[in-house]
Order: structure tokens, then C-alpha cells, then sequence
């Protein structure tokens, strides 16, 4: 694949429903910004985390928000990752979704067609635009938005035309669990506790 592709973690959520710093919070052995970060090494070439500067992995690049967006959500986040890290693709993956695995993140690059501007995975009907890819030229319509204090995900997506990959695409659809209250970590089951055997 002679395209340049970025892996790039968005944890700059204010975590407020989960209660706790979601980044850190203990999954198999490790913690859900560190198994996101391992699993986009295992596809991409250059990883970066959009949204903290207090965390140290291996080869990646840790960047704040960028202090014109600061605050205004993943679109300020892919804004800052665009701005930051040169690449022609996007492989973006929000830190509060730990079951994404490899074989998901493969599935998404296969989807990449050079006339559509993202791959967004759409599970029994539901978007999940921050497990996803998008090219560099959406930046100039993310800045746009920002500008208008347009922040909704969905209205960058209705702007992109993107490739659209239902569940039939994926072998475990169900691994595209958001973690977003700490009573939705049994999704996780065992792999959650924090010494495995």
C-alpha cells in the first residue's frame, strides 16, 4: 500500500458519565488508551493520541488539542490529528472503544476507495464515526464546521460522501461497544479484571 495512513487515538473526552479517566481505566492487562494504541501499531506506520500530554507509549506522538478548537469535541480532535500528523489517511479510534480489535481496524482500510472521503462502519443501523478512516482533504470541511460551531459528527459525514460498511462486513459486529458508563464495562466480561491469570 504505497498510501501514507496515520493511526490516531482520540482521548480528550471529558469522561464525564463514566466518572473516571476512561483512557486509563485497567483492560486486558493494560488500559483502554494503551490496547488502542497496540492495536493501530499493528496497521498503521505512525500513531498519535489527539487530546492529553501526560501519557508515555512507545513510538507515539502525544498531541493537546488544538487551542483554537479547544473543547469542541472529535471534530476539534480529527481537526488537530489533520494539522499535526502528515498523512493521507486517518485511521481514527475513540479510547472508550477497547473491543476493537486488529481484524476490524483491516476491514475498515479494505473499504478505502481513493473518490470517497471516509470509511465509516455503520452497525445495525448506527454510525460509529469515531472507529473510522478519513482522507486529508476533509480537513478544509472540518475547519469549516468548526468554524460555524457545527459539531455534530454526522454533519461532517453528511458533507463527505463516505464508504459505508454495515455489519455484514464484520466477523464480530458486536465489538463496536462504546464504553461510556461504568455500568457498560460487564461488555467487557472477564477481560476487564484487572489480574488475568
Amino acid at each position: 500500500m504505497g498510501m501514507k495512513l496515520a493511526g490516531i487515538v482520540l482521548a480528550g473526552g471529558q469522561s464525564r458519565r463514566f466518572g473516571s479517566d476512561k483512557a486509563l481505566e485497567p483492560f486486558e492487562e493494560s488500559t483502554f488508551l494503551d490496547f488502542a494504541l497496540k492495536n493501530l501499531k499493528a496497521v498503521t506506520e505512525t500513531v498519535a493520541v489527539i487530546g492529553r500530554t501526560d501519557h508515555y507509549n512507545e513510538n507515539v506522538q502525544f498531541f493537546g488539542d488544538s487551542a483554537k478548537y479547544k473543547g469542541m469535541g472529535p471534530l476539534a480532535g480529527l481537526y488537530t490529528a489533520m494539522n499535526e500528523v502528515q498523512a493521507e489517511w486517518y485511521l481514527v479510534l475513540a479510547c472508550d472503544m477497547p473491543l476493537i480489535d486488529k481484524e476490524i481496524l483491516t476491514v475498515l482500510l479494505s473499504g478505502i476507495n481513493e473518490k470517497q472521503a471516509a470509511v465509516i462502519p455503520v452497525i445495525h443501523g448506527k454510525c460509529h464515526p469515531l472507529c473510522a478512516l478519513y482522507h486529508c482533504s476533509a480537513l478544509s470541511e472540518i475547519e469549516r464546521l468548526l468554524d460555524q460551531k457545527q459539531l455534530k459528527m454526522m454533519t461532517l459525514l453528511d458533507q463527505l460522501n463516505p464508504v459505508y460498511l454495515d455489519e455484514s462486513n464484520f466477523k464480530n459486529p458486536g465489538r463496536f461497544a462504546n464504553i461510556n458508563r461504568r455500568e457498560d464495562l460487564r461488555i467487557l466480561g472477564d477481560g476487564h479484571q484487572q489480574s488475568i491469570n
